[in-house]
């Protein structure tokens, strides 16, 4: 499934003169992933270790690989940091907590950050793994969440942003954008934002909209 979807990208972007890349590190197996999931509290979600399994350890696509290309693309999944960053996640979201609860004025009635943490508690972080503390993650739901490090505490109205209704939901929505980045990176692009993300067209760079085709795997748009 995930494959045909970089591969139908990759053609796409092929045909409008760029040059895309699908690399990945090494294939996956079922041990492998069964290993990683000793090295988590939360074990890995289904439709992300089929998404591994297929697309390999550390599976990145790179939309067009020229000097200086503004376009970014897929950022790799590397295991290793996947692994990491979902040992102890829940020990950084109950210090966040923590700290605005305890200080003179916080910004947040403390119940509701306690009940927002336990929630946070739950999820799984899946991608960002670049060293900013920001990541996209999947809730006990399956559902894509966007976690801003440090600052989500400050502001509720954001707690419920969801930005795809489940990992594969996430694919083959930006999918139809090539998976090429929005005009700024998803760290930014997430920051502040309410409600469910609509994808629209207007937030995408020009040249890689394949959403009107009818059809996600065509070539010509």
């Amino acid at each position: 499934m995930y494959k045909e979807l970089f591969i139908a990208a990759k053609e796409y972007l092929e045909l409008r003169g760029m040059k895309p890349v699908l690399w990945n590190k090494k294939e996956v197996s079922e041990s492998d992933l069964d290993l990683i999931n000793q090295r988590t509290d939360h074990p890995m979600p289904d439709a992300l270790r089929r998404f591994c399994i297929e697309m390999g350890d550390a599976f990145m696509f790179t939309p067009d690989d020229v000097p200086d290309s503004p376009l970014e693309g897929w950022s790799p999944i590397h295991l290793d940091d996947y692994a990491i960053y979902n040992k102890d996640f829940h020990t950084q979201i109950e210090w966040e907590a923590s700290e605005e609860i305890a200080s003179s004025r916080p910004r947040v009635d403390p119940k509701l950050l306690r009940a927002e943490a336990e929630r946070r508690k739950l999820w799984v972080p899946f991608y960002g793994f670049v060293g900013s503390g920001d990541l996209l993650c999947l809730d006990a739901e399956g559902k894509v969440r966007f976690y801003e490090a440090l600052y989500w505490r400050s502001a509720p109205e954001t707690w419920d942003f969801v930005l795809a209704d489940s990992f594969d939901d996430f694919v083959v929505k930006w999918s139809g954008y090539s998976f090429v980045e929005p005009k700024v990176c998803w760290e930014t692009f997430c920051t502040g934002r309410s409600g469910v993300f609509d994808w629209s067209p207007d937030y995408f760079p020009t040249g890689v909209d394949r959403r009107n085709t009818g059809c996600r795997n065509e070539k010509q748009a």
